[in-house]
């Protein structure tokens, strides 16, 4: 009987034995999936933050260049501006007293010159210097 027990003594720890392995198995499975969990929401979190850190960066840089087109539309409003403001001005200047006259008889006379040399050149444009031609007629 001794030997009965012993054997049923052996039997029965190397299955608890065998429970206790399995159980420190399956633990160790549960922390190191617990541990990849940990490192996957690690490396997300990492993900998401240099994704945000990105996307700042171009709101920054879009935010920038926003600004910049604003400042240029608001100098080429204020160059138009002074370019009308001149043109006005100087409108008025030569539309008022001496400068108004002497603007008025310049384009007089380089109308009139023109119409001039014009009248002057119109016989060479109509004559025929070949003496064969159809004009001579």
């Amino acid at each position: 009987m001794g030997d009965d027990t012993l054997i049923a003594f052996f039997a029965n720890a190397d299955a608890v034995a065998q429970r206790i392995q399995e159980w420190n198995e399956y633990r160790l499975k549960q922390e190191i999936a617990a541990k990849e969990r940990t490192i996957d929401i690690q490396v997300e979190k990492a993900s998401d933050a240099k994704a945000n850190k990105l996307a700042a960066h171009k709101l920054e840089k879009i935010q920038a260049w926003n600004e910049a087109q604003l400042e240029r539309q608001k100098l080429r409003q204020k160059r138009f501006e002074q370019f009308k403001g001149l043109v006005f001005w100087l409108g008025g200047w030569v539309g008022s007293g001496r400068s108004g006259i002497f603007f008025f008889i310049s384009a007089v006379l380089i109308s009139a010159t023109a119409t001039a040399v014009a009248i002057i050149n119109l016989p060479t444009f109509l004559s025929c210097p070949n003496s064969k031609s159809l004009c001579i007629n």
